[in-house]
This record gives structure tokens, sequence and C-alpha cells, in this order.
């Protein structure tokens, strides 16, 4: 707008008594017209706020009609209870919890809660974690509401105790959980899989006394040893669970194909059928264990094994247990073996040598860990490996004292290895072990050919700049991902080499771990300047 007072508006300037006069009589009319302006903002606000509340009232009136017509009010009740069992997890029995499937569900709406509670197959699989005694109570009622809700679905089941279920320092044995057993013995012609986890002395001793008939259909059963105080446990096992136990009788079962349990003679002396297993894992109970000649009785049994895992020990560590069995075992099936030894027995103690004796014509996955002890004299391969290696995928190495050749060796007879991870470095630690691996002029077909990942764990002197002469020695491979993980510092930055960012960049995955080297002296250690 124009003014007369431009000229000194928006300035310091002291305007004198007649030009104050003149300004107060320049604003009559604008003010005038604020008012009216002040008075129209008014009744249009009013007007709106009218609008605003109509526009409301039609939202939720269509809103109300338009979620009749939604997606997911018009799924058919089969489709939503396909979409109810793909949220249950994946990998484990789901809890008694309101946070996850299937407990969850009915917290949606009614409509989805009916669905849920009339849908079996939500219901067939439980984990139960047992907690202090004062809620076990509790607990039974819900696993008897969780149960009645499957129907007459196989069930499920992984049993365990929790932290607080010892809270009691005067008790070892946990809280009383014979109404919990009850519960589920009630239900155990339905049991399909079961899981146990033992802590230091709960009893389990009704479920073990059952007959083979009484689970029908029963095909995994699996014992897992927990002990609060892994120290205690291992300096006083007559305190543990002794081998005077009643032997497990539902071991028996017909239609039993997967099996885990610790390798103690109230295991091992159970009725078991060995000829229907498929999966078996024998592991350690405390320090007691099996030895290789028991390992072979048993495998003699089992003739369609195709996933196994053995932990074997000293003889003077074994179950008290033998097996007869033929000179030569064959084990046509197998497909993935695992053999496990935190100790460090040789498999060559004793004279019974474990692959001498097997044969795996098909064996794809071999997992391999402390079967060498240190300061061993030389031996064959034949004796540590299976013999069968030409189908071999996926393969896990504890090298410890393993040498370099004797690997090479190995590598070499696996033309369809995928998967090579190997835990600690050569015996004689090796700087260059990884150059047998890359193509050179005189062998442009290096061993493992179709090898995609590769993981190093524990390495402390393999070099960096042999690790990343290795990585682009097999950059126009199929090789997809390294790991390593190094007990040392970082001596060359391998993601900054410019070729192995390309090869990032173009899907090639590298994961490299160092240890934090320890921080150089300063003096400005100490005050406010030091960085």
């Amino acid at each position: 707008m124009d003014s007369p007072f431009s000229d000194i508006l928006r300035t310091n300037t002291v305007p004198s008594d007649r030009e104050c006069q003149q300004i107060r009589q320049s604003l009559e009319d604008p003010l005038q017209q604020l008012v009216q302006l002040d008075q129209e903002i008014a009744r249009l606000e009013k007007l709106l706020y009218v609008a605003y509340q109509k526009r409301d009232d039609l939202h939720s009136f269509t809103d109300a009609h338009l979620a009749l017509l939604s997606p997911a009010r018009r799924l058919p009740d089969d489709i939503v209870r396909a979409v109810f069992l793909a949220s249950l997890p994946e990998h484990r029995n789901p809890a008694i919890s309101w946070q996850e499937s299937p407990l969850l569900l009915g917290q949606i709406c009614s409509a989805w809660r009916h669905i849920a509670l009339e849908t079996p197959r939500l219901w067939v699989s439980i984990h139960i974690a047992v907690p202090d005694e004062g809620k076990v109570s509790r607990l039974t009622d819900q696993v008897g509401a969780w149960l009645r809700r499957s129907g007459a679905v196989p069930l499920n089941i992984s049993l365990g105790f929790s932290k607080a279920a010892f809270a009691d320092a005067n008790t070892d044995s946990g809280c009383d959980i014979s109404p919990l057993l009850s519960v589920l013995l009630a239900e155990c012609h339905r049991w399909s899989r079961i899981h146990l986890i033992f802590t230091d002395s709960p009893s389990y001793s009704p479920i073990c006394m059952l007959d083979p008939e009484a689970v029908p259909l029963l095909r995994s059963f699996s014992v897992e040893f927990r002990p609060r105080n892994p120290v205690i446990a291992l300096l006083a096992p007559q305190n543990i669970q002794s081998d005077s136990n009643p032997v497990w009788r539902l071991l028996g079962a017909n239609n039993l194909q997967s099996l885990t349990i610790p390798g103690s003679e109230i295991y091992l002396r159970a009725p078991i059928v060995w000829r229907n297993l498929k999966h078996l894992s024998i592991l350690r109970y405390l320090r007691r264990g099996i030895t290789n000649d028991i390992a072979l009785g048993i495998l003699s049994r089992c003739p369609l094994l195709e996933t196994c895992k053995l932990y074997i020990v000293r003889a003077n560590h074994a179950a008290s247990i033998s097996y007869s069995r033929p000179q030569q075992i064959s084990l046509p099936f197998l497909t993935e073996l695992t053999v496990l030894n935190e100790e460090r027995t040789s498999l060559l103690d004793g004279a019974t040598q474990l692959f001498k004796d097997l044969t795996l014509p098909i064996l794809r996955s071999f997992h391999s860990q402390g079967l060498i002890r240190p300061g061993q004299i030389p031996f064959p391969r034949q004796q540590i490996f299976p013999n069968e290696l030409h189908m071999l995928e996926y393969l896990h190495v504890d090298l410890g004292n393993l040498p370099t050749e004797l690997l090479i060796e190995i590598l070499s007879e696996t033309p369809a290895l995928r998967e090579l991870s190997i835990s600690s470095e050569p015996h004689t630690q090796d700087l260059n072990f990884l150059i047998h691996l890359m193509p050179t002029a005189e062998t442009p077909q290096p061993p493992c050919p179709q090898l995609q990942m590769l993981k190093l764990a524990g390495f402390q002197a393999l070099p960096d700049e042999t690790l990343l002469q290795f990585i682009q020695s097999r950059l126009h491979s199929p090789l997809s991902r390294v790991v390593c993980d190094f007990q040392r510092g970082i001596q060359l930055d391998i993601m900054a080499v410019p070729e192995i960012q390309e090869a990032v960049a173009a899907g090639l995955k590298v994961d490299l771990t160092y240890l934090e080297m320890p921080a150089a002296y300063s003096a400005l250690e100490g005050t406010q300047d030091y960085v």
C-alpha cells in the first residue's frame, strides 16, 4: 500500500506532532478495513468448521461401509488359516507368549480369534519353559487349554526348565512338574516330535517309563543336557543323573526316525529300533560319550541313516556298552556326517579307526572337530577322513594339528566342494597354504573349482596379502563369499583395493574381522587433549 510516510517507515526517525496527527488520520480507513476482515475471517472459519464436521461424519460413514468391502474381510477362512500357519516360528516350537503366534492372533479381532481357536494345526507345536513353582499350576492350565485346541493332530513338544525354576538356592531339582507331566502324558498317543532339555536333575521318569506302544506316532525324540553349573557338573558327575536310572523304554517306538541322545548307558541300553533311524545324534553327556568301536557298532545297525552326528571320547570316559559289528559297514543313504571331540581325543586311539571301516558313497557334508591331538605322529588320511569325498559339497574341518599337505590332498579329492570352513591354522602355521588353492601356470585347475564360500576362523599367521591374492585369483570363479576371523590386527585394507571394490559391487560378499590392537602410548593420555 502507498503511504505518504514511506520515507521514514522502518527508520529511527521521530515524527513531529503534526506528522503524528497526519499518521492517525491516514490509518482510520485501514483500521476499519482490518476490523471488517477479521469479522469475515471469523465467519469463514465457522463455515469451515461446519464443513470439517460434515466431512468427518461422512468419513466415518463411508469408512464403516468400506470396511465391509475390505479384501481381508472377504478372505475365505482357509486362506486366513494358511496365513496364520505361515506366521508361526519357522525353526522352533511357538512359546506360550502373547507376543507371537498363535496367541497373538487372538488379539486382533473376534473373527480372527474364532478362526485361530478352531484351527488345530496352529496348536500342534508348543515350547514349555517351566517357571518357578508358584506359576506351575497356571502353566499347567495353559498347556492343557493349548493341547485341547490341537484336536487330534500329532503333537510337537519341547520342554525345559527356566532359570526361574531354580531360583531357590536350597533345591537342586527345580520345582515339581508332575501335574504338568500328567497333562502331557495324557496326550502321549499323539506325540510326534519331543525335545527334552535337562538341567541338573529334573525327573522325567514318568516319560522314560512309557512303553513304546504308548507313543505310536513318535517320529523324533531329542534329549539335550544343559547343566546349570557346567564346572560343578564335570567335577561331580555322580551328583547328576546316574546310569542306575531306568532305561528309556519309549525309545523303542517303531516309527521313531530321528533320535538325539547323550552318550550314556541309560539311553544306549534302550530298546531302540536302530534299523528305522534316518537321523541320529549321539552327544556328550558331561564327560561321557562313545568310542570309535561303539560308534561303529551303532552305525552298523542303522542302514537307513541320512544324517549323523557323533561325539567321540576316550575309552575311559566311554559308556560301558559294546556292540558286535561286521568288518565293513556301508551307509548308502548318509549325506551329512559330523564327528566332534572337544578333548582332541584322536580317532586313532585304540585299535579301531572310525573311517577305515566305513563306506559312505553319497556323503555331501562332513564336519570334523578336534580329531587330532597335538604332537601326534603322521598318519594316513583315510583314518581321519571318509574314503569317499568325490560328492562332498560342504566341508568344515578343524585343522588344529593337520599338516598343509594332508589338507591339500583331501581338497584335491573334492571336485564338487561348494563350501569350505576351516577353524584354526595348519599345524605348521603355513603362511601361504591358501596359495595351493590358487590357479597357476603349472596347475591352471586348482582344487575345489566349484568353491562358492570360504570361511576361516581363528587364523593369525595367514597374511592379508595372501588372502587378497586368493580372492583375486578366484574373481572369475563361482566364489561368492569370503568370511575370515583373524586373531590379529589388520595388515592390509583389502576392502580398499579397487579390484575388490568392483567385485563387491558386482555381488561378492567379503566379511573380515580383526582383533583391535592395543592403543599406542601417548604422553597426552589422561589430559583433555588426548584422542
